[in-house]
């Protein structure tokens, strides 16, 4: 006789230990996906912190390269404009410092008095 020892139907053992080890990797991914996306958003709230300041410094630069213009070419009755407004359309060669800035008086004194240019700047007695 022949002793015959039940057997149970096969159970998975170990797939909860698995599926949970699988998931422990998943959410790992994910938070190193976070993690590197914050750090590429913090980078550029960064730059764009610098990139206000050189816009800033930009618009102070200009603000006192104007004001020092305005200093050295004297009163409101005055213009300012690069050289090559000298120049003819038919002038060859080109005048040689054509990007040199000029500033030219906007009136005349005649007979006492200030009269303003207009036109080329020529003007009768």
């Amino acid at each position: 006789m022949h002793l015959m020892i039940p057997r149970k139907p096969f159970v998975e053992k170990g797939f909860s230990l698995v599926a949970l080890i699988m998931l422990m990797a998943l959410v790992v991914v994910v938070l190193l996906g976070l993690i590197s996306l914050s750090d590429l958003e913090l980078r550029g709230s960064k730059r764009n912190v610098h990139e206000q300041a050189a816009r800033a410094n930009a618009r102070m630069a200009l603000m006192i390269a104007i004001g020092e213009l305005q200093k050295h070419t004297g009163p409101d009755q005055r213009v300012t404009a690069k050289a090559a407004i000298l120049e003819g359309s038919d002038q060859e060669p080109p005048l040689a410092n054509r990007d040199w800035l000029g500033v030219w008086k906007t009136t005349h004194r005649h007979q006492g008095q200030d009269w303003p240019l207009i036109g080329g700047g020529i003007f009768y007695s």
